[in-house]
């Protein structure tokens, strides 16, 4: 159990007894950089998703080189380092007794300026970028603990409509992309993402059995679940009726359940229940869904 404090490091020195607590709902906001409203609720929803949370706060002092001066301390003559301010700023969502924290301390561990923290930046990009530090940086056990939390993985086969043999290549995911342009919610999407699709005419699949251009079908499975299924919608389209291709936001109405059953999208039936979090790309926010 993490003790509550009343006095914490922040990028502007060490604030003692704040004026303001914690609100109602007991939770600790974070406050934006400008326009970093995106990465704001990434971290919400690692915090909110125990498996990350815990995993994170289970890295040792010395693997998250922790040591030094604290943040505020002459920040900007720091080499802060990613992992640890992670990890610390998640300890003071869960521990310190206060409406609100600063992310400068994260921001600068990721080598950004004043400017980048201005620009609205991918939000899934922004989450690999986040687990891909934390994999470089950690130790091989830990490394492969974070990894397991998101990793899954599908599986891609195509049949020869002529001999029917069946070439399969299994390809590892850490969120999947789902289409939101002329869907109504996550089911059809997800049917969508699966439906088999024939290669034809132009599109022949080379059968190495026949050595020949040959019609043939495709068709995506997955194979094996993360514990924690990323679901990034694809919320933005180019629109080419425009000179210039402008890029659009797709803000028509998009469903999902706070229950999802993924056995009918999988090679085999799920055995071991999962989490879900949904990822809007670009501007968008995530959350957090239910057990599926």
């Amino acid at each position: 159990m993490m003790r509550r404090v009343d006095s914490f490091p922040m990028c502007g020195g060490s604030v003692e007894r704040p004026p303001q607590g914690r609100a109602a709902t007991k939770f600790v906001g974070l406050a934006n950089q400008g326009a970093t409203c995106y990465l704001n609720s990434l971290l919400q929803t690692c915090f909110m998703t125990p498996e990350i949370r815990e995993t994170i706060f289970s890295v040792g002092r010395e693997d998250m080189h922790y040591g030094g001066a604290l943040p505020g301390d002459g920040l900007e003559q720091q080499d802060l380092y990613m992992p640890c301010e992670l990890q610390r700023l998640l300890a003071y969502m869960q521990a310190a007794d206060v409406d609100g924290l600063q992310t400068d301390a994260l921001t600068h561990s990721f080598g950004w300026s004043g400017g980048d923290t201005g620009v609205h930046h991918d939000l899934q990009e922004l989450m690999r970028i986040l687990f891909d530090h934390l994999e470089e940086s950690l130790p091989e056990s830990d490394k492969l603990r974070v990894k397991d939390i998101y990793t899954g993985s599908l599986a891609q086969e195509v049949k020869c409509l002529k001999c029917e043999n069946r070439s399969i290549r299994e390809e590892c995911f850490a969120d999947l992309n789902i289409p939101v342009d002329g869907f109504d919610g996550i089911i059809s999407s997800l049917s969508a993402f699966i439906a088999p699709e024939s290669l034809s005419g132009e599109n022949k699949y080379h059968c190495e059995k026949c050595n020949e251009l040959v019609d043939a079908r495709k068709q995506i499975r997955l194979r094996k679940l993360s514990q924690i299924m990323i679901l990034s919608l694809g919320r933005f389209r180019m629109n080419w009726e425009r000179e210039d291709g402008v890029r659009e936001k797709i803000t028509d109405r998009f469903t999902f359940p706070q229950e999802l059953d993924f056995s009918q999208y999988m090679e085999e039936s799920v055995i071991t229940p999962t989490c879900f979090m949904w990822c809007a790309r670009g501007r968008g926010s995530i959350s957090e869904g239910a057990l599926a």
